[in-house]
């Protein structure tokens, strides 16, 4: 906010305010540098940074904008409803699969073999 600001001799607190009145605090990119800020801050020392009750006391009170959400990674076998195959082959070629995946140790990678294609393919990451 400094930067942005035309008064050098803001407190703290005043940019705090600024910052809130221009919308600051829910932007994406001034909360990703934020997030990296706290990412170079916490590889620091700890012995070199002070908190101070403040702090502590806003970081529990605000704790979920500080937590990153979860993320999953998986993957899946897809069974097109094509107009080719039918209307009930989807489902039988989803039993099959099933029966083969529960039968054989079969590694995630391994069971796009079992799927039809999919556009954005068979692992989701993140």
């Amino acid at each position: 906010m400094r930067a942005l600001s035309m008064d050098a001799k803001a407190g703290e607190e005043d940019l705090y305010r600024e910052a809130r009145r221009l919308e600051l605090d829910d932007d994406l990119v001034i909360r990703r540098i934020l997030m990296e800020k706290m990412r170079i801050l916490l590889q620091q020392d700890p012995n070199g940074v002070k908190s101070t009750p403040g702090r502590s006391n806003f970081v529990e009170n605000h704790r979920q904008q500080f937590v990153a959400p979860a993320r999953v990674t998986f993957s899946h076998v897809f069974f097109s409803a094509s107009a080719q195959s039918g209307a009930s082959a989807p489902a039988q070629k989803a039993k099959a699969a099933l029966v083969q995946l529960r039968s054989r140790s079969i590694l995630p990678e391994q069971s796009a073999e079992l799927s039809d294609p999919f556009l954005l393919g068979h692992r989701m990451r993140a």
